[in-house]
């Protein structure tokens, strides 16, 4: 681990401070988690339909020509059509 030193706004302190106590661990792991939650989050590809779109999405296949909808299913429903 590297050791950072971080300043705080008295609110986001208090709430860091009672959150760490809720959960019964460290300030400073409180923070950890926070920082690996925005950096797992920013790994995981945001979905760019609704599922309301996704579904009529799906219905608008069946009446298509599309020959590799088994293949490529996921880049149809979700937008990364080519």
């Amino acid at each position: 681990m590297v050791r950072s030193q971080i300043y705080f706004k008295e609110e986001q302190y208090e709430t860091l401070r009672k959150l760490s106590f809720k959960e019964h661990v460290s300030i400073s792991e409180m923070v950890r988690r926070f920082v690996g939650n925005q950096i797992t989050s920013k790994k995981t590809p945001k979905r760019k339909k609704s599922a309301a779109a996704v579904l009529l999405s799906l219905a608008g296949l069946c009446h298509e020509t599309k020959k590799d909808v088994a293949e490529r299913h996921d880049d149809y429903l979700w937008g990364e059509e080519s």
